[in-house]
């Protein structure tokens, strides 16, 4: 079927079974709304030195703790995917591999310095849905899991590059 849209979709996913697993899943609920959406292959187990090498950063000192590792190795692929949305010229949405789409995208509007926000981290598929009108709790959690789902623009994208990568010149 040919998709009509005025945006770029992605999603993160690394190279581990449970992973690819979960972006098939994204990918059906995408398909089935409608959604066009590329699988993005992002990156596990580099080092927080070879995250920097891939980035052409000077070794942060305070950067060195192994436990995040994992959280670096997420942003480089948030990160890539940002470059793809100045390269696209359209609005990227970025989906986490185990996100779920409930509806297309086609009336989004997304403004330059916004990072619309699209759904939250849920338990199961099930969560997604809640009655119409009822208005979000907040809850304070131990560990922030990240915007589940989300969408910017090229400039947007670009601006997040320019804060979030220093070269150190």
């Amino acid at each position: 079927f040919e998709f009509i849209m005025n945006y770029k979709s992605y999603i993160l996913c690394i190279n581990d079974f449970k992973s690819l697993e979960y972006a098939k899943e994204c990918l059906n609920s995408c398909i089935e709304h409608k959604v066009h959406a590329e699988t993005f292959l992002g990156f596990s187990g580099l080092s927080i030195q070879q995250v920097d090498n891939e980035l052409n950063l000077k070794h942060s000192p305070s950067a060195k703790k192994v436990e995040w590792t994992s959280e670096y190795n997420c942003d480089l692929g948030h990160i890539r995917i940002w470059e793809r949305i100045v390269e696209s010229g359209m609005v990227g949405v970025v989906f986490e591999h185990d996100a779920i789409v409930k509806h297309n995208f086609d009336d989004l509007e997304v403004k330059d310095e916004e990072i619309v926000f699209l759904g939250p981290r849920v338990e199961n598929r099930s969560d997604y849905e809640y009655p119409e009108g009822e208005t979000l709790t907040y809850h304070q959690v131990t560990k922030f899991e990240g915007a589940h789902a989300y969408a910017i623009t090229p400039n947007t994208a670009r601006y997040l590059l320019v804060r979030c990568i220093v070269t150190g010149k």
